[in-house]
């Protein structure tokens, strides 16, 4: 819904405001963001079927049974289940990395006695440090695009966020009441 209102202020304004909507212009739009949208479905599609074979293989027991026998201490874990996250927020776009890895690492991270919804922060968190860190920072190119800068001016201007990032991370992960004060507020736990 936002999005369509977002299209129709855009069309809007660009006609009435700017004055600069014609078909050529409106073509051009619709085939860009046709050709985007096909090119994000495929990622999603290979995505999903990634996400079954991994799943149908039993991965999540492979992970826990390594996990297990690395360190029998949760917050190690976790810790590795972090780095692990943030490698793979560094590769591959935060829904893509979703779809693949929630189904194989849920069930672990129950196991570890995580809540779900604190697992789903934490995921988010790592994925989203992910999108301003190089080799495949998809945020750094996209403000490249935008700015017109370099991907390389870009990261620099980053780098001082990057730290106080994952020390948000590290609370979120370490201290479960950060992301599970809001639905403890409104479902308490019986």
């Amino acid at each position: 819904e936002a999005g369509v209102a977002s299209c129709v202020y855009a069309l809007l304004l660009s006609g009435l405001y700017y004055r600069n909507l014609n078909w050529t212009n409106l073509k051009e739009a619709f085939v860009r963001s046709t050709l985007a949208t096909a090119m994000i479905m495929m990622i999603i599609a290979a995505a999903s079927v990634m996400s079954f074979i991994i799943t149908r293989e039993q991965a999540a027991v492979e992970l826990l049974g390594w996990l297990s026998t690395m360190t029998e201490q949760v917050w190690l874990q976790l810790l590795m289940i972090n780095i692990f996250l943030l490698i793979v927020g560094c590769l591959i776009e935060g829904i893509p990395a979703m779809l693949i890895l929630i189904p194989v690492m849920l069930p672990v991270v129950t196991k570890l006695g995580v809540d779900p919804i604190h697992f789903g922060w934490i995921m988010i968190f790592n994925l989203l440090i992910g999108i301003i860190t190089p080799p495949m920072g998809v945020g750094l190119f996209i403000l490249s695009s935008i700015t017109g800068l370099t991907v390389e001016n870009v990261f620099k201007g980053c780098i001082p966020f990057i730290l106080p990032l994952l020390a948000c991370l590290l609370l979120i992960t370490y201290v479960p009441a950060v992301s599970l004060f809001l639905p403890n507020l409104l479902l308490p736990v019986k």
